[in-house]
């Protein structure tokens, strides 16, 4: 089957390294110990929609919230338009602790390699981007604490080492996705999935597919898989019928 066309990165025509978000009504992003923007540019006022330019490919920490001695708080950043990311590689706790950012629009994210923390605890995210994932390394705690999602796109993880907690208190999610991942691990003992689906509670099926494609990989020790699916699907009939059906270490915090 020919593959679908994948979403316009930038439908907005942004400048390279540029994003367009929304903040909360009265807040006016600034340089900070934090935060550091080659330039913010407010694009309309009634909205509080600002375009914001990092003139790298090192995003780390953009638009982190809560963090002491910053004016960006963890209610601050409400929407993320769209943004031009074409060459960047590292999106580590870009939106962390944003506790009122509810949806983020897609972007070119071919290019990053780490995208750990990137949206940890950002409890009032309703959906993930459906972003491309495929050179992705280190997924590690990637959506921990969304409460809200009920879904998530079939990433590519196949050049993932670490994908802990990663969808850790997920608790809305109804299925774990039939991820891109036969070569997860490929090659190395290396391999984190401990904790990824901890206490996504509301799961009705996924759970067998996802430990038949992680049960064979090469651990350098048992707690790099330990407690994956811990109570995983454990509200629902069918999750929990599916979680009887794979060996206590995966499931159980000993």
């Amino acid at each position: 089957p020919i593959p679908p066309t994948p979403p316009d990165p930038n439908p907005l025509n942004l400048p390279s390294h540029t994003l367009r978000v929304k903040f909360r009504q009265g807040f006016t992003p600034a340089n900070d110990r934090e935060h550091s923007f080659d330039s913010i540019t407010l694009v309309d006022s009634t909205e509080n929609v600002y375009d914001l330019t990092k003139n790298s490919n090192d995003w780390h920490c953009l638009l982190i919230g809560g963090q002491m001695g910053s004016i960006f708080d963890e209610n601050s950043l409400l929407e993320v338009l769209g943004a031009n990311s074409t060459g960047v590689t590292n999106m580590y706790d870009m939106y962390s602790d944003q506790e009122s950012l509810t949806s983020v629009a897609y972007s070119d994210t071919s290019s990053v390699t780490d995208m750990s923390n990137m949206f940890l605890h950002c409890y009032g995210l309703l959906s993930l981007p459906e972003f491309d994932t495929s050179n992705v390394v280190d997924f590690a705690s990637f959506a921990s604490g969304c409460s809200l999602i009920q879904s998530i796109p079939a990433y590519n993880l196949n050049k993932v080492l670490d994908m802990s907690n990663a969808f850790e208190g997920c608790s809305s999610l109804t299925e774990i996705p039939d991820f891109d991942c036969d070569d997860i691990g490929a090659g190395t003992d290396e391999l984190e999935v401990a904790y990824a689906f901890k206490g996504c509670r509301k799961v009705e099926t996924g759970i067998t597919r996802m430990y038949n494609k992680l049960k064979d990989k090469d651990y350098w020790d048992s707690y790099n898989y330990a407690c994956v699916f811990l109570d995983c699907g454990v509200d629902t009939e069918s999750g929990r019928a599916e979680l009887a059906g794979i060996p206590n270490w995966w499931k159980y915090d000993y």
